[in-house]
């Protein structure tokens, strides 16, 4: 799946791998985060609802 131009404005994030796999569930996973704060995440499966999420929120 090519991602939209909208992902291109993402930075890629690390974080301990015990935190990612315990939200996750599937690999990969996007996750939308607000001050920190995890909004909404979908997985491989549920990408077409993900962009679709990003391409609603504010231009930066």
């Amino acid at each position: 799946i090519d991602a939209p131009a909208s992902f291109q404005h993402f930075t890629p994030l690390l974080c301990d791998a015990t935190a990612i796999k315990t939200a996750a569930r599937a690999n990969p996973t996007l996750y939308l985060l607000k001050e920190g704060v995890i909004v909404d995440k979908w997985s491989y499966a549920d990408l077409d609802r993900a962009f679709k999420a990003v391409q609603q929120l504010p231009a930066p």
